[in-house]
């Protein structure tokens, strides 16, 4: 995951309860990820939220645009 370590400070949590909160640890990265994409008034569920929620993790609109075009990919397959 992409956070820096100023805001690993802030979202840093312990996702699997081994009572350590480590960015090199997947399960506590992906949930502290999770946190900054919740972390917004945007409507998550509509997909102008959720460009700005991905925009709080991405460098850039090219990295949103994969990403969604990966997420409707994978609905498709549904």
């Amino acid at each position: 995951m992409k956070l820096t370590p100023a805001a690993w400070l802030v979202v840093g949590v312990d996702a699997d309860g081994d009572g350590k909160r480590d960015p090199q640890d997947i399960d506590d990265s992906a949930l502290a990820a999770a946190v900054v994409l919740c972390s917004g008034a945007e409507d998550l569920a509509a997909p102008p939220g959720q460009r700005h929620a991905l925009m709080r993790l991405a460098a850039t609109r090219e990295i949103v645009e994969a990403v969604m075009t990966l997420a409707d990919d994978i609905e498709t397959l549904g």
